[in-house]
């Protein structure tokens, strides 16, 4: 898929060292003018999904701060179903019952989600959140993922800013997109959530999830059929 279709291209990762531990999180920005940048930064204390609704915030906050941006129109892409599914749907239900879950509980990091609605609102851009599988080979989101655990971990690391043309990553193989899950249908497909080593993964098929799980120190796997489900569980694994 070509990605020179006139909108922002942005890709994100988060990474964190424990959860909570040290974190960092990344971002690639492509414009449609053919420049290219790369965002980074780090927490001392903090979690994975932080560190993932951060660097999305960071990436459009990084647009406000461009003094002739050709477009509103942003695709971004993200390992993170936590991002994708509490920005596109979760969100609505947090708000209706004024920032709690349906059990009544705080929403966890609402500040965040509160930054990252605003700067998308107040700044007009419209988005298409794009879910990238992780450590799959897709360079735009491979580099974020190098950015993140460098901050992360306390690394030096060089971030770029240029010319896409020059640029050493291939952000132009993406996945071809595919449909968020209904938000509103109670029950959908099966999916497999784990948690290995602080980074969420979700899975179609148990064979993939289980070829992750099986010997990783610490891991976490679980079936999920609703988004309420899938909340949930990630609440309970403090997500």
């Amino acid at each position: 898929m070509a990605l020179n279709d006139g909108k922002v291209v942005i890709f994100t990762d988060g990474a964190c060292s424990g959860n909570p531990g040290p974190g960092g999180w990344g971002a690639v920005l492509i414009s449609p003018l053919g420049k290219g940048r790369e965002l980074g930064g780090g927490e001392s204390k903090t979690t994975n999904n932080r560190m993932e609704l951060t660097a999305a915030v960071e990436a459009f906050l990084a647009l406000t701060r461009v003094k002739q941006l050709s477009t509103k129109e942003v695709r971004l892409y993200t390992d993170s179903t936590y991002v994708i599914q509490g920005i596109t749907a979760w969100v609505h239900g947090w708000k209706k019952r004024g920032w709690k879950t349906q059990d009544g509980k705080d929403v966890s990091n609402r500040e965040i989600w509160e930054k990252l609605e605003a700067v998308i609102a107040d700044n007009g851009f419209t988005v298409e959140w794009l879910y990238v599988p992780g450590h799959a080979g897709y360079d735009g989101n491979e580099r974020c993922d190098e950015i993140a655990v460098a901050f992360a971990q306390g690394q030096g690391i060089t971030l770029y800013q240029g010319e896409k043309a020059k640029y050493t990553y291939d952000v132009d193989r993406v996945p071809k997109p595919s449909p968020l899950p209904d938000p509103a249908r109670k029950k959908r497909k099966a999916v497999y959530l784990s948690l290995v080593h602080g980074k969420l993964y979700r899975d179609e098929d148990w064979k993939t999830c289980e070829a992750r799980v099986k010997g990783a120190p610490g891991a976490r796997f679980k079936k999920v059929e609703s988004a309420e489900e899938e909340e949930r569980i990630l609440r309970e694994w403090g997500q």
